[in-house]
């Protein structure tokens, strides 16, 4: 599969995790494919692997079944963050700093964007005590690919994020359920967790900075987290 205007930087790393990554024929992973002569991008173009399969963003449970297994493997190939990567200001990357409180928001934000952001508040305040951050695929919604034939499940398009694993598991609910059909209800055994909350918070907020205009896409997930009122986070307890 050939792709324009990727950063040679970012071609080299992710050669490295398709070399460290050891898929164990559990799934299959589209990597960088080099030139005659090495190169990984020529004239502003690279290539990856090309994978069979289709689509099947809506069914969560084999979704989030192959995040498991992906992100494990990730996390035992110590996979490096290097310093571009940290340095990115693309508008995921700062949605991801904002939405873990490394970074402020825009001051100037579109009303619907800042209630919903003041009403997740109190869930995007909480500190995190959960697993280390480690190298995760942060759009993982609509980049699995299933195979009528039998091959494993393939992983394409990483779009890296440096965070726990649980983290892109609520990405993949919130896209779900914003865009794929799934009920509100895919979520409610994620939101039962001691973290569930904070992380579905930070996943819409993730995904409203970078593109605001899509908050009605998103907003039954944000009624799983705020009350009717929009005053506080639910609770386990007003479930």
């Amino acid at each position: 599969m050939l792709e324009p205007g990727l950063d040679p930087r970012f071609a080299a790393w992710l050669a490295v995790v398709g070399g460290r990554v050891d898929t164990a024929g559990r799934f299959r992973l589209a990597t960088p494919v080099a030139a005659l002569d090495g190169r990984l991008v020529v004239g502003g173009w690279s290539a990856t692997t090309w994978m069979a399969g289709h689509q099947r963003p809506g069914d969560v449970a084999d979704i989030l079944e192959l995040s498991a297994t992906l992100h494990d493997a990730m996390r035992a190939a110590d996979l490096p963050w290097p310093g571009f990567l940290r340095a990115r200001t693309d508008r995921w990357a700062v949605a991801d700093r904002v939405a873990w409180g490394e970074e402020r928001p825009a001051r100037f934000l579109p009303a619907p964007l800042r209630d919903v952001l003041d009403g997740l508040a109190p869930l995007l305040r909480e500190p995190w005590t959960g697993a280390e951050p480690q190298v995760v695929h942060g759009d993982l919604a609509g980049n699995v690919l299933f195979d009528d034939d039998g091959l494993p499940p393939a992983v394409i398009d990483l779009s890296p994020l440096h965070r726990p694993a649980a983290f892109a598991d609520a990405v993949v609910l919130a896209d779900a359920i914003a865009w794929h059909g799934a009920a509100p209800s895919a979520a409610a055994d994620f939101a039962a967790t001691s973290s569930g909350h904070q992380l579905l918070a930070r996943a819409v907020a993730f995904r409203l900075v970078a593109a605001p205009t899509e908050i009605e896409a998103y907003r039954p997930v944000i009624e799983l987290l705020i009350d009717p009122l929009g005053a506080r986070p639910a609770t386990e307890s007003a479930s």
